[in-house]
């Protein structure tokens, strides 16, 4: 162990970052150089509550991990006042084997350059970080925990799926919220199909490489956004603002390029195929989905050009082509 500090809760009200009186053990298993040439370790963080409920929390991760995360136990779903830690469960988070590159924070891929980094995001930092978590725990309660849980959203979700698919005896319990799936499908989708649909659309920046920040303006954006409702809102027999009933919601975005007398509120030529092709999802050449059509939501609008998309391409060519293709980025 790396180190064990005691920490006091924070005074004031209980809030969803709170934590109690508790014990803090930070870890690190299969220190090492990888192939790389840099170095790797598999650390976490352990958060052994004075008042144990005799249960054990493990927090699933986000993005392609890289960051060792307070191990508080975040509850999914909006509006908790409370965690794990302050209920009494002992709680554990891993960075899954690697730390972020510097200045690339949650998107760091580079790491996929190691194949032993690469099995311990993908699953083995499970069995290996709830072995060493339940050991600690036992050797300071004097018993081990009697009911043991896995909770993730996102890239924790996958994290959960696999769980219960591939390890099923470790937990007693597992929550999936939003989990991953079809990651190899989705980084092609996302960091390479829309990116180059964004590309195409989106104007030069200083650099001379296309500003996918700007794929869509802020007026733009929204002429899609109340073309949506206009089209969509009522389908669920309320105007509220909120498309509900998506299966009904399927407008043609080509019906929205600038005619005379729309007052600005439309579109060009090449910004509604654009969006057209957003929502379409990219296609093989024989015309089967590469992952999954978007809804139209309004809210899925903010997603066009959004700038991380690039870090997908990252992930196509580092953590699920083996080996690691570096032409592609």
């Amino acid at each position: 162990m790396t180190q064990a500090t005691f920490e006091r809760a924070s005074a004031g009200a209980i809030t969803a970052t709170s934590w109690p009186d508790h014990c803090l053990v930070r870890g690190a298993m299969n220190q090492r150089t990888g192939i790389d040439g840099k170095p790797y370790a598999l650390q976490f963080e352990l958060r052994l509550p004075m008042a144990w409920n005799q249960r054990f929390y493990y927090q699933g991760g986000s993005g392609v991990d890289g960051q060792l995360f307070t191990a508080l136990g975040n509850y999914s779903g909006g509006g908790n006042t409370r965690n794990a830690l302050l209920d009494g469960f002992a709680v554990v988070t891993t960075d899954s084997g690697h730390i972020a590159e510097a200045g690339m924070e949650n998107g760091s891929y580079l790491f996929g350059a190691d194949p032993q980094a690469r099995d311990e995001y993908g699953d083995m930092q499970l069995p290996q970080v709830t072995a060493a978590a339940k050991t600690l725990i036992t050797g300071f309660y004097g018993e081990s925990p009697q009911k043991s849980y896995f909770v993730g959203c996102s890239n924790g979700g996958r994290q959960a799926m696999i769980a219960a698919q591939r390890y099923p005896e470790l937990f007693d319990g597992i929550v999936a919220a939003a989990p991953g799936f079809r990651l190899a499908q989705a980084s092609i989708e996302a960091g390479i199909h829309q990116v180059q649909r964004a590309a195409q659309v989106a104007p030069r920046g200083a650099d001379g490489k296309p500003d996918l920040s700007q794929a869509m303006s802020p007026a733009e954006t929204q002429i899609v956004k109340d073309r949506i409702l206009q089209a969509c809102d009522a389908a669920d027999g309320a105007v509220d603002g909120i498309v509900s009933k998506m299966g009904a919601c399927q407008p043609d975005p080509l019906e929205w390029v600038c005619k005379p007398g729309d007052n600005g509120n439309c579109l060009s030529a090449e910004k509604a195929q654009f969006v057209k092709d957003m929502f379409a999802g990219g296609q093989l050449a024989s015309g089967e989905l590469i992952y999954a059509r978007w809804p139209y939501d309004p809210e899925m609008v903010g997603m066009f050009g959004v700038p991380f998309r690039s870090i997908f391409a990252g992930e196509a060519s580092h953590i699920y082509t083996t080996p690691p293709r570096w032409a592609w980025i």
